[in-house]
């Protein structure tokens, strides 16, 4: 058969106005001008238009308005972002719901946070109209994506279509819907209606898909797994660490078999999404037992605003496409989208936008028949279907390592040294779990990364040795985990640095020993300053060695602080004793090391806003330490009696307590 191209005044049907029709449409209408070639693309969506959108239109276009839900967690990913930017495709003022300051990352009682790097943004946002009690629903994603559409000469048309086949006469596909005209013909159909008709439904009962089947023989669409997504309905704006992070759980519970957890905030809702075998077996009567269980798991309740309400009808179990459809395009006929592909459990959006960007330079430069598509469109599945062979890798490591209880923690001992140790920049481990998590760069990269020699070396010194030795520490001072969260405590090098300048009067340039530890706490200022004055106190509940170390209050000030604290360790003359030089109420507490071991040392509190923390009960509690060590041969042998790792042991757990007795009260 002889090569077709896209001629002049070409007409193309594209089905389906989500994120990938739109994309299409756009960038199409953009490279045919550039071609000197008037196409023209009409997109069919079967949402419907609202009869009244409002007194506001948050659209140049009423037909971009569209009512429903598309079945999406709605996380924007910095490549998207880039990509939507440099194309010149803003979002409309309103459609953001919140900008993400970080990523967290929970498993096996264990969070490590990932901040969004400098210079890159990521955002959440709807996609839909749902929930639709929420504030001006139709500021939304895909409404947003369709406006540009429009804008670059596109038209829309409301209907569904129920099936495409080829006309008798000319071999052009022609649309059928249950719209007028009921018949659409084309020189180019492409579809981009994805893989959730009906959330959930298997893709092979579809009349439509069978009719693809048919125009493109051996298509088979991509494997998929089904999810559970629900709205958390918080009866206000979100506020605390809740309101710019977004969190990703690689557990469940006893009875609740998860393999991942996304915890999405926008606004007064939280989009929930959960995956895993509990799932996947589920039934629809079993969705609200489930999501109840989950609910009730301990550290969901803490995190997750106290009073908030399930959002109803929101609760779907939509498809997630895993893997590359097979033979996606024929004759005048290709797929974009999750019914092509999609990378697995991310960043499907930009999934969207790679296939329909590369369609569109695969029909203008090579053509419109299957030999010119599989030409031109063809590498680009090709290496989505590398790249999803690798996600099966990484994310099998993934559990391995972050389902096991040792090894998560090697894994979380092995970020921690190297925020300590290593510059921005250098940090491989930090690096890999961002692109995991927010979808920043391709899988195949990812797992060379993953298995380079300098990342194993990384995690056996900086994870698995130091693991062994704080693991023996804790049993020799005594100290048990059990019950509350393993948080980051490590804070970054240049923090550390940015510290000392700060307190540059008080503990010098360079001191000989020093070390900083910093904990994010969801409470009150006023309670973390409280509990703070308590460290002396026998029953303050955090910094309980069992052996070894004794820490007592001698005297208190008027503002409830401590005021003189003996540290008796074993060996005695280790022991010292902390005189409070400088209170800031609510704020800071510094106190001096009057004699002994670390004489002349400083140790700090400082209670710092995130964010906005001031009206959100959302702070970081952070605490730095820094002495010279005496000349003496005694002392000496002191410093290696009592090394500078046991202060690192005794911190994280004695912070992670305290986080734990303020978060719930």
């Amino acid at each position: 058969m002889s090569r077709l191209k896209l001629e002049d005044h070409a007409t193309v049907i594209v089905i389906g106005a989500g994120p990938a029709g739109s994309f299409f449409a756009i960038h199409l209408l953009r490279e045919a001008r550039k071609l000197d070639k008037v196409v023209h693309v009409t997109l069919v969506e079967k949402k419907s238009v609202p009869e009244c959108p409002g007194a506001e239109l948050p659209t140049r276009h009423r037909e971009a308005l569209r009512q429903g839900c598309a079945y999406c967690a709605g996380g924007l990913s910095p490549r998207l972002i880039e990509a939507l930017a440099s194309s010149q495709i803003s979002l409309h003022k309103g459609v953001p719901q919140s900008e993400v300051k970080r990523i967290e990352i929970w498993a096996q009682w264990k969070a490590i946070a990932l901040h969004v790097p400098s210079g890159k943004k990521m955002l959440s946002v709807y996609r839909g109209t749902r929930p639709q009690i929420r504030d001006k629903p139709f500021l939304n994603f895909d409404s947003c994506l369709l406006d540009h559409a429009l804008d670059e000469g596109a038209k829309v048309i409301t209907g569904e279509v129920i099936e495409i086949v080829r006309a008798p006469d000319t071999g052009k596909p022609r649309v059928l819907t249950d719209a007028e005209p009921g018949s659409l013909e084309a020189d180019l159909v492409v579809y981009a209606a994805g893989v959730n008709q009906i959330p959930g439904m298997e893709l092979e009962n579809s009349r439509l898909v069978k009719s693809l089947k048919e125009m493109m023989p051996g298509f088979v669409p991509p494997r998929a797994r089904r999810t559970l997504i629900f709205e958390l309905d918080a009866g206000q704006e979100v506020t605390g660490r809740i309101r710019n992070d977004i969190f990703f759980m690689l557990h469940g519970s006893d009875g609740l078999d998860l393999e991942m957890v996304s915890i999405v905030p926008k606004g007064r809702f939280i989009t929930i999404s959960l995956i895993g075998r509990s799932i996947d077996s589920a039934k629809p009567k079993d969705r609200l037992d489930i999501i109840d269980r989950f609910l009730q798991i301990p550290h969901i309740k803490r995190l997750l605003p106290r009073g908030g309400k399930l959002s109803h009808p929101c609760i779907c179990s939509p498809n997630i496409v895993l893997g590359v459809a097979s033979n996606p395009f024929g004759d005048r006929i290709a797929v974009i989208g999750d019914a092509a592909t999609s990378h697995p459990y991310k960043d499907g959006i930009f999934s969207a936008w790679t296939t329909a960007s590369g369609l569109v330079q695969a029909i203008l430069h090579e053509g419109i028949d299957r030999k010119s598509l599989k030409i031109g469109y063809g590498p680009i599945l090709r290496a989505f279907a590398v790249d999803n062979w690798c996600s099966k890798w990484i994310f099998m490591l993934i559990r391995v390592a972050f389902g096991n209880p040792v090894l998560s923690r090697i894994i979380y001992q092995a970020v921690l040294t190297e925020r300590k140790t290593r510059p921005q920049g250098q940090r491989r481990l930090e690096k890999i779990l961002w692109n995991v998590a927010s979808g920043e760069d391709k899988y195949r990269n990812i797992l060379a990364s993953m298995l380079h020699p300098a990342t194993l070396w990384a995690i056996a010194a900086g994870g698995g040795a130091i693991t062994a030795r704080n693991y023996l520490t804790e049993r020799l001072l005594g100290l048990k985990w059990g019950g509350f969260q393993r948080a980051t405590t490590g804070v970054f090098k240049e923090e550390r640095e940015a510290k000392r300048l700060s307190l540059k009067e008080l503990v010098g340039e360079h001191p000989e020993f020093e070390r900083m530890y910093a904990i994010r706490i969801q409470a009150p200022r006023e309670r973390i300053f409280e509990q703070l004055g308590k460290f002396g106190d026998p029953d303050r509940g955090y910094f309980l060695p069992k052996r070894m170390i004794e820490v007592k209050g001698l005297s208190r000030s008027a503002h409830g602080a401590v005021t003189t604290i003996h540290y008796k360790v074993s060996p005695k003359f280790l022991s010292f004793f902390l005189e409070l030089i400088e209170i800031h109420p609510d704020r800071r507490l510094i106190y001096r090391v009057r004699d002994g071991f670390p004489a002349g040392g400083v140790l700090v509190f400082d209670i710092e806003g995130v964010d906005r923390a001031s009206a959100d009960n959302d702070y970081l509690l952070s605490l730095y330490v820094a002495f010279d060590f005496p000349r003496a041969l005694l002392w000496r042998v002191g410093r290696i009696t009592f090394p500078a790792f046991t202060h690192d042991v005794l911190w994280n757990h004695g912070l992670c307590k305290l986080k734990d007795i303020l978060e719930a009260e």
